[in-house]
């Protein structure tokens, strides 16, 4: 049986997958921003990781 504390961590554990996602996608985001702005700050997804 799982107790408050192993359900806490299961929530904070899919909070996180979906924060890091959201992530992902922002990140997604500014780099076709930045592409259509002409500039390229070189960031990737891969140094939050």
């Amino acid at each position: 049986m799982e107790d408050a504390k192993d359900k806490r961590i299961r929530e904070l554990e899919i909070e996180n997958a979906a924060l890091k996602a959201y992530i992902v996608k922002l990140e997604a985001r500014i780099v076709e921003l930045e592409r259509r702005l002409g500039l390229n700050t070189g960031l990737t997804h891969k140094q939050y990781q």
